[in-house]
């Protein structure tokens, strides 16, 4: 919005990207962890969630 700085919003990638390395790095001993990039990644991902085919102890990584 008009009243966020530059400052600000720049700062939130980084935030971002320090809090995942952080759980990924708790995560890897109980979770297992997928990476996709990509429409077709993602409407699998999310298909797959739907059919219940996605364990508790997977976590998917998806980007555009």
């Amino acid at each position: 919005d008009r009243d966020v700085t530059g400052v600000q919003t720049c700062a939130l990638p980084i935030c971002v990207g320090e809090a995942l390395r952080a759980f990924l790095a708790s995560a890897d001993s109980w979770m297992q962890i997928e990476h996709g990039s990509g429409r077709e990644a993602i409407e699998s991902a999310y298909r797959r969630t739907l059919d219940g085919k996605v364990e508790p102890t997977q976590g998917i990584i998806l980007s555009l």
